[in-house]
């Protein structure tokens, strides 16, 4: 009885807010929306964030994505508070990357996409240990890099992939290459970025759609 009843209010709220919605339609965008309107809904989002428990574990990829975002909020939010938060989550991280049980699946991209804030925190702070795991996780990663081939298999090995053969990893992987060549100076990192780039591209690519593949359509 009472999952029907929370099931007819939600109803009965839906259809209400429709109603409302069909009398009185509000435009998704307003003409006169301003820097300060959007300052305020990503400080609401941040904090929101802030207040709900991480459910991944902190190195997690979906949590490096979120922390991706947050660092470039807290560049212009004008409140460090958002950079103490990324600074606590990665001394609890001991700034590194996620660890998995496999060690074939020390190569994936998922697992260091934390890294990103790890060098943006690195430029703000100056403080060394937070590039220092990172870094030397890259340096073997470039002195044994993965040989297999980019070919994507949706198998029980899914997540033993070693290379960059599905799109999102270059979201993942590169920006992690690319901003640690930029703080170190060293040229290594950005050669290694892109030659891997490259081949992901050249597989997942498709000229004639102008549009990456997912994975493993290109089998």
């Amino acid at each position: 009885m009472k999952t029907y009843k929370s099931t007819l209010t939600v109803v009965l709220l839906i259809i209400s807010i429709s109603a409302f919605s069909q009398k009185s339609p509000t435009p998704a965008f307003k003409s006169d929306f301003n820097k300060t309107d959007i300052k305020t809904v990503l400080k609401a989002v941040a904090d929101r964030q802030i207040r709900t428990p991480l459910i991944h574990d902190l190195a997690d990829w979906t949590n490096g994505a979120l922390y991706a975002g947050m660092v470039e909020w807290a560049g212009i939010a004008g409140n460090n508070s958002y950079y103490e938060w990324l600074k606590d989550i990665s001394e609890k991280n001991g700034w590194s990357y996620m660890v998995r049980k496999n060690p074939l699946e020390r190569y994936h991209a998922d697992d260091y996409c934390v890294g990103q804030t790890y060098i943006e925190l690195y430029r703000k702070y100056r403080e060394k240990k937070m590039i220092k795991p990172m870094r030397l996780y890259l340096d073997k990663i470039i002195k044994d890099p993965a040989k297999g081939d980019l070919k994507f298999e949706n198998t029980e090995d899914y997540w033993s992939t070693q290379r960059w053969s599905w799109c999102d990893a270059l979201f993942m992987g590169p920006p992690v290459w690319a901003k640690m060549a930029n703080v170190t100076g060293s040229k290594k990192y950005l050669d290694f970025m892109y030659k891997e780039y490259k081949a992901t591209t050249d597989y997942l690519y498709d000229k004639d759609e102008d549009l990456y593949f997912r994975a493993g359509e290109r089998h």
